[in-house]
């Protein structure tokens, strides 16, 4: 099912304006979510980073506007046949776009192959920003023949986007809280634009192997040592030492949803959580990446090698995730 500013479009169809500026920029930004039990998981929360989005690239959605939408994906998502993955979609030219379609449960903790490239960061759009100007990296994971790319930072290369984007911290980045704002600050320290490097590729530890980094293939430049930052639609947590890992909220990455879930439910499970420190290039004992569609998906390949996969603790973590999303769900259910 999809609504168009509240309207039904059977079969997807629907008159958005050929002058939107989304149509001919890329400039809309979105969110998807998912349900458990027929319930949009955390929308409130999914809707509070959409507005803060929104405010940054100056896309109207006022609060009225925002209840109306989540209206309309307790809508859609009831009127579904079962689990839906969700999306909304809000353009430039004042559109708003809700859809369900079917949730593929087969994604959700399923194996990911993954390719590590070098992150560049933007000057102008900061990280926590979820736009539609997706293309590179589509074409990035494409090019390199894997489900998602994973970025690489310099240790010393400092947040990204604008200098001056620090982050909305009025009322629609409340729950971001003050240590989040602190970090995009701490993330908005780069003063210039840097020239990207090029491309390199980064190997795990195989499985068995000793050595963390080489050479993905002839004609790459030697791997140096970097940070872990995000992948190019996930969050990235590894188990380095027994201790469950995710790169910090610094202006670099997506603040995930799921990301959020996912470190509540560490600690609820009593998991040595580490979400502050860089998580820097080597061996670990477990890799995943975490969305809304994949859960807690294992990395089983990357940069061409088996890569450190799954284990006890993200079992652990993963169940805790997945019991906290079933009490969520029966909570608004009733």
């Amino acid at each position: 099912m999809m609504l168009l500013d509240g309207v039904p479009c059977p079969d997807g169809g629907g008159r958005l304006h050929l002058d939107d500026p989304a149509l001919w920029t890329g400039l809309a930004v979105f969110e998807t979510l998912r349900t458990y039990g027929r319930v949009p998981f955390r929308a409130g929360e999914h809707l509070e980073r959409l507005a803060a989005s929104a405010g940054f690239c100056g896309i109207a959605f006022d609060d009225a506007t925002r209840e109306r939408t989540l209206e309309e994906l307790h809508r859609v998502a009831i009127e579904a046949a079962g689990e839906s993955k969700l999306n909304v979609l809000l353009t430039a030219g004042g559109s708003r776009i809700v859809k369900a379609e079917p949730l593929d449960l087969s994604r959700a903790g399923a194996p990911v192959r993954v390719a590590s490239r070098r992150w560049a960061p933007d000057p102008w759009l900061p990280g926590w920003v979820k736009h539609t100007s997706r293309a590179a990296w589509v074409l990035a994971a494409r090019q390199a023949g894997v489900d998602e790319v994973l970025w690489v930072a310099e240790l010393d290369s400092g947040g990204g986007g604008h200098a001056d984007a620090v982050g909305p911290e009025g009322a629609s980045s409340g729950a971001r809280g003050e240590e989040a704002v602190a970090g995009r600050r701490r993330g908005a320290m780069l003063r210039e634009r840097p020239t990207p490097p090029p491309e390199v590729a980064l190997q795990g530890r195989p499985r068995g192997g000793t050595s963390p980094l080489r050479n993905a293939s002839p004609g790459h430049a030697a791997a140096p040592l970097g940070v872990w930052t995000e992948a190019n639609r996930s969050n990235l947590f590894v188990v380095r030492d027994g201790v469950f890992m995710t790169p910090p909220d610094d202006g670099r990455i997506l603040q995930g949803v799921t990301r959020t879930t996912m470190l509540e439910a560490a600690r609820a499970a009593g998991v040595p959580v580490n979400d502050r420190d860089p998580v820097a290039v080597g061996p670990v004992e477990e890799m995943y990446l975490a969305s809304t569609l994949k859960e807690l998906a294992p990395v089983a390949e990357l940069d061409g090698v088996p890569g450190a996969g799954a284990g006890p603790v993200g079992a652990r973590v993963l169940a805790a995730f997945r019991e906290a999303a079933r009490r969520a769900s029966a909570r608004l259910q009733v």
